[in-house]
């Protein structure tokens, strides 16, 4: 949630761009997030709760 890019998180972790699509098309699902920025906000959201 960095805001990094899929190719510079494919880099850093030495794995495919359709790998890091496929992690963060899970991860959305997972949270029920529609969009990017409605994953964000959900973030967002629970770092504000947590302190």
């Amino acid at each position: 949630m960095d805001g990094k890019m899929n190719k510079v998180i494919a880099d850093d972790l030495g794995i495919s761009i359709k790998t890091v699509e496929a992690h963060r098309g899970k991860m959305m699902d997972k949270m029920g997030a529609r969009s990017i920025a409605d994953l964000v906000q959900a973030i967002m959201s629970y770092r504000q709760q947590k302190g």
